[in-house]
């Protein structure tokens, strides 16, 4: 039995990494992935997919179904998104909650420290 070289597993793990969304937002889910790749493929939390998705902490990913992507829809709502800032929140965390890059709400807000966010302060997200 032939013995697959080390080439053949970088090619099979680069194919395995590509993950798409839909344009609505939509992923299916293949064998093997896990909430947390998901969750750091797509720049969100665990528990934004778990919400998302309406998954209790036990649920198991099944490969073929669709699930939803937090953040994801390329579509557009016509609208800007807001998010008002809670006590506790950091700009990481309203990151992944929403699918974006922590540059692009600093860049947005034209804001410089991403340690400077207040309670009640509203941000635009891109």
């Amino acid at each position: 039995m032939p013995v697959p070289s080390s080439e053949n597993y970088a090619k099979s793990d680069r194919n395995r990494n590509r993950r798409t969304v839909t344009s609505d937002g939509k992923y299916y889910v293949k064998r093997g992935d896990t909430l947390w790749d998901l969750a750091r493929a797509f720049h969100t939390s665990i528990s934004a997919i778990r919400k998302a998705n309406g998954m209790r902490p036990n649920s198991r990913l099944i490969a073929g179904r669709k699930i939803s992507i937090p953040g994801r829809s390329s579509k557009s709502t016509g609208g800007t998104t807001w998010y008002t800032v809670k006590r506790g929140d950091t700009l990481w965390e309203i990151a992944g909650h929403f699918g974006v890059k922590i540059n692009d709400i600093l860049s947005v807000n034209n804001l410089r420290n991403p340690q400077r966010i207040h309670v009640g302060a509203k941000l635009r997200i891109p």
